[in-house]
């Protein structure tokens, strides 16, 4: 699974912004910056948003819309750190 099929159900409104997102370094993969729409992540691999981002109006927003929507089984979310 890439990053921005995991970056979709809480970041994205579109499969297209979420890749968006990836590609302008929103993300770290296990604390490294990753900004590979296509890197794949394994099991236990932890995705976070970038400590520079965290205060994106885009990443809030989406993050606030995206809140009631159910994510896929295999991904957790911790609400506490977004």
């Amino acid at each position: 699974t890439g990053v921005q099929t995991c970056a979709l159900p809480i970041f994205g409104t579109s499969r297209a912004q979420a890749r968006q997102l990836v590609n302008h370094g929103h993300f770290d993969v296990n604390g490294v910056k990753t900004d590979i729409a296509s890197y794949l992540v394994k099991p236990g691999d932890v995705i976070s948003v970038r400590e520079i981002k965290k205060d994106s109006k885009i990443a809030k927003e989406n993050a606030e819309v995206n809140s009631s929507k159910p994510i896929p089984e295999w991904l957790e979310k911790n609400n506490e750190k977004l």
